[in-house]
């Protein structure tokens, strides 16, 4: 802990995820009261490395008598919404936009309502949102542009975004949505196209690229948590954009990758998609970032490429070993 600082107390919805694990440990690292929660169902190993340092509650967050338990118990400073559901594939009779209405919206408001009537509500809540909320719009995204989304997720994530902004007025705390870009770095998922790419390459394995020539804003987990935490301290926007500006193209991502691995470029089949749909350039104005909360991504994407295929090798070794 910081000389003179005392501990402040958080509490992290979906804390059991990759970006909710990489805040858990920085907020442990500063002598701060963690409290969990995630759904009964969830798979704790990214927790276990915690141990008895942070209090999981496990509910659904639609249960409104076990979130006021749990709020009541953790008493938060600051809440962060990290529970938001993986992209939904289109289901027969609506089943993907039922789905997330009722796992995603459903439970944000019922942590917000259960936070609002806290005996002592936490001083603000941040919530993690995405830039796939603005869809095939001109880029760089900017907060003030209408969105428009391409499916269920990214509908469900503009709608927690809108509740959010109608509701803050009537929070007696402040309510703010990150947008975040396409987070990446130690520790995620190979089912994301990152981290799989980097294994396939360290095992001198081929891979495949679908849309090549499509931009995407990548920003290191590092620079997300440090965003989100900016938002926490100065929370003065409804919705800001935790991006870094710059959207390479796939292929060049996928150069990175080789290049960070030591794999022959040949090994990855980089295609062009024919098919229609889809958002070729996602990539979000960090400006407003900037001027509000005085924050701006740090590591360049080389350099957290490299890190994260550090992070597999080590990962390699240490399974090898066992």
């Amino acid at each position: 802990m910081a000389p003179g600082r005392s501990p402040s107390r958080v509490l992290v919805a979906g804390g059991a995820g990759f970006l909710g694990a990489h805040l858990i440990a920085v907020r442990l690292g500063r002598g701060d009261v963690v409290h969990v929660l995630v759904r009964p169902t969830t798979d704790l190993a990214r927790l276990a490395r915690f141990g008895d340092a942070i209090t999981v509650h496990p509910l659904a967050l639609t249960d409104r008598a076990a979130v006021d338990r749990a709020v009541a118990a953790a008493c938060p400073d600051s809440v962060f919404h990290l529970a938001v559901g993986d992209r939904r594939a289109m289901r027969p009779n609506l089943a993907d936009a039922l789905g997330s209405v009722d796992d995603d919206l459903a439970g944000l408001l019922v942590l917000l309502a259960a936070c609002a009537a806290a005996a002592r509500p936490p001083q603000v809540f941040v919530r993690a949102g995405s830039l796939a909320e603005y869809g095939p719009i001109a880029a760089p995204y900017e907060e003030t542009q209408r969105e428009h989304p391409e499916s269920a997720y990214a509908a469900g994530q503009v709608a927690a975004s809108h509740y959010m902004a109608m509701l803050g007025p009537r929070l007696p705390f402040a309510a703010v949505t990150a947008r975040l870009a396409l987070v990446y770095g130690p520790g995620q998922s190979q089912r994301f196209l990152l981290p799989g790419l980097i294994e396939h390459c360290l095992a001198g394995e081929p891979s495949r690229i679908a849309r090549s020539g499509d931009r995407r804003d990548l920003i290191h987990v590092d620079d997300a948590i440090a965003g989100l935490e900016a938002l926490a301290a100065r929370p003065e926007a409804p919705v800001v954009n935790i991006c870094t500006g710059i959207a390479p193209a796939m292929a060049d991502v996928a150069a990175l990758v080789c290049e960070a691995t030591g794999a022959d470029p040949r090994l990855v089949e980089l295609a062009t998609a024919s098919a229609q749909g889809g958002v070729p350039d996602l990539r979000g104005s960090g400006a407003l970032a900037r001027r509000v909360c005085r924050w701006s991504a740090q590591i360049p994407l080389a350099e957290g490429i490299a890190r994260t295929v550090q992070w597999h090798r080590v990962r390699a070794r240490q399974v090898e070993t066992c």
